[in-house]
């Protein structure tokens, strides 16, 4: 594969402003929110388009993740935006704390949603991950108290409505934005904001020797940690 500019490359994966800004329009209109009852649990992003057209709705839902703008506060629940089986009951008006946003981004995403496995790192026992990455106090052998895990549990129930808030409420000025050169990666979280144009300007310089190395069967260490500083958990 031959080399490409990074800002050719910023073009392929973003395409222009207005169609940019149409994919993530259609995001929002044909996007619920459901539960997935397997294993922990999780929400996930339920969407027709993503099923006829993959690729176009993974570069939505990534702009948004990656460079969208939202912050905690109290927000009305549209009820259509959520499948009616899920975890808690919907309230009319929902506030979303620091908490919820903070666990937005620690969480590990797959394309369409929180990994029902491992929501929060390599632990099944998801509240442990969930309470070290929110700082709580986690005891010798990482053991939590039983008041801890069933609030830790708790929030990851409200994940459920914070997501349809987040799909509703996010914020992105219609442009293009550069995104992982190699799509969604599992422990991608949502930013909530945007990453600073000085690090995004640094990620592009490095993409074709990145690029050429991964076509060329090298090791991807390199293309890994630019994507990590710009991309990954914050």
């Amino acid at each position: 594969m031959r080399w490409r500019d990074p800002r050719s490359l910023r073009r392929t994966v973003s395409g222009r402003r207005s169609r940019s800004a149409r994919r993530r329009s259609r995001l929002r209109e044909t996007t619920r929110v459901i539960w997935h009852d397997g294993l922990n649990g999780a929400p996930l992003v339920d969407s027709a388009w993503a099923g006829a057209e993959p690729a176009e709705f993974e570069r939505a839902f990534l702009a948004l993740a990656l460079h969208g703008t939202f912050g905690a506060g109290t927000c009305r629940v549209q009820a259509e935006r959520y499948d009616s089986a899920g975890p808690r009951p919907l309230p009319a008006r929902f506030t979303v704390t620091e908490d919820h946003r903070r666990l937005l981004q620690l969480a590990w995403w797959r394309p369409s949603g929180i990994d029902p496995k491992y929501p929060f790192g390599t632990r099944e026992d998801y509240p442990i991950d969930m309470a070290l990455g929110l700082g709580r106090a986690v005891g010798p052998g990482y053991r939590i108290s039983e008041v801890l895990r069933s609030e830790m549990e708790g929030l990851y129930r409200d994940l459920w409505i914070v997501v349809g808030l987040w799909l509703d409420a996010v914020a992105l000025t219609p442009g293009r934005y550069q995104l992982p050169w190699r799509g969604v990666r599992a422990n991608w979280g949502l930013r909530q904001t945007p990453p600073p144009a000085a690090e995004v300007a640094d990620y592009q310089a490095k993409v074709p020797r990145i690029e050429a190395a991964a076509h060329a069967g090298d090791p991807v260490v390199d293309r890994l940690n630019a994507e990590g500083r710009l991309f990954g958990k914050i």
